[in-house]
């Protein structure tokens, strides 16, 4: 990638960690992991530690298991990230990435191939990178997996490159272009490949996607007019903890698992699977929002909806299927909370709910909050902060 070369910026009064011994290569790996190895050198991502060339910083390469059962090779350089420091360069969450792309639009997706190791580091740093192998010392031409700063310089770099291309989102190596036509599409397409090429940014040609309605982008799927978590964050909801499971993670708590929590869980799994595959609504800032939320002693959560349907009223929930949901959040109480009064909790709701919708509510001139509970609407309907003593609420 063209640019400055980055700057490995490690503590000049760190005492070098040196290791001088390698760990072992399994025998049925050697020989897979010398080629890959060999390519690297010929790519220009490592280079062999020149003769007579005194060792400072030298890690270890490990090996480890791939899913496909493939050796993967890294580089622990823990050592030396306790004694470097990076550059703040911010990037929204992939879900804020995947939420902000607008309403039936034609979507491109295009992913770096190696980013990481197109940005080139100083030669004067190399020194830094070296590991040692079965095989000898090798360092680093490039920016390494594995090292503190490798993310930020080079996702800051590519950010640059194409700061001027509108109507997208970039998540580290992954890039959502969208368009409202195919000649659009296309124009932008070119751009984007034309302005990667001339910076020396490898795109890969496997996940290339173009002009698609729906598209698979930082672990979300994005359809016309919907967001999906991906399949494999579905999979992840069978780690997560319900109430009664909650009650087996508290010390001093025998584990026993019957017959009802085991029924419980599987019910959970299911409902959570299935409200996941319907996925959420793609938030649109012009229409009627609504934040209904709800208290209980063992947990808070909240509902972002929004208004879909043509009824003449704006208020939640006029028709069954007129508003659809756009963002859900929930918690356990604490051990406090769950001895508030009613009214307290409710209003602990919907303050946290408030806080964890924040993204979409600030600011939101359209903007309804809903709640079970009527004494809170004569409470906060035409009184001061000040005028309540209570101080939980």
């Amino acid at each position: 990638m063209e640019g400055l070369p980055l700057e490995l910026m490690v503590d000049t009064r760190a005492k070098p960690v040196a290791y001088h011994t390698p760990i072992p290569v399994p025998l049925h790996w050697q020989q897979e992991v010398k080629a890959g190895l060999d390519h690297n050198v010929r790519l220009g991502v490592i280079e062999t530690v020149p003769i007579g060339e005194p060792v400072t910083w030298c890690h270890r390469m490990v090996i480890c298991a791939k899913k496909n059962g493939k050796p993967r090779r890294t580089v622990d350089f823990q050592p030396l990230n306790a004694h470097a420091k990076r550059e703040t360069h911010h990037m929204p969450s992939p879900f804020h990435q995947a939420r902000s792309v607008p309403h039936g639009k034609k979507k491109t997706v295009l992913d770096a191939w190696n980013g990481y190791h197109s940005v080139p580091i100083r030669e004067a740093d190399r020194h830094l990178t070296t590991f040692i192998t079965p095989w000898g010392r090798y360092r680093y031409k490039t920016t390494p997996q594995g090292y503190i700063a490798s993310g930020v310089g080079y996702t800051r770099r590519y950010d640059e490159v194409v700061a001027k291309i509108p109507n997208k989102t970039k998540c580290v190596d992954d890039a959502l272009l969208w368009a409202d036509t195919l000649e659009e599409s296309s124009h932008q397409a070119v751009q984007w490949l034309d302005i990667c090429g001339r910076h020396g940014i490898i795109l890969n040609p496997e996940k290339f996607v173009f002009v698609s309605d729906t598209v698979e982008f930082a672990g979300f799927e994005i359809t016309l007019d919907r967001v999906h978590p991906s399949k494999k964050h579905s999979r992840a909801i069978r780690l997560l903890c319900f109430q009664p499971f909650r009650e087996l993670l508290k010390p001093g708590t025998p584990f026993k698992w019957n017959d009802k929590i085991n029924t419980l869980f599987e019910e959970s799994k299911n409902i959570i699977i299935a409200e996941i595959e319907k996925g959420v609504q793609i938030f649109d800032a012009q229409r009627p929002t609504c934040l209904a939320t709800d208290w209980s002693k063992t947990g808070i959560g909240f509902w972002l909806l929004q208004k879909h349907c043509t009824c003449p009223t704006k208020d939640p929930f006029c028709c069954q299927t007129g508003w659809k949901i756009t963002l859900v959040g929930s918690r356990f109480t604490h051990a406090a909370e769950s001895r508030y009064a009613p009214v307290e909790g409710e209003a602990l709701a919907v303050a946290d709910a408030l806080n964890k919708a924040r993204y979409f509510a600030l600011g939101c001139k359209d903007l309804t909050i809903a709640v079970d509970h009527k004494p809170l609407i004569k409470l906060f309907g035409d009184r001061s902060l000040a005028d309540i003593p209570n101080p939980r609420l």
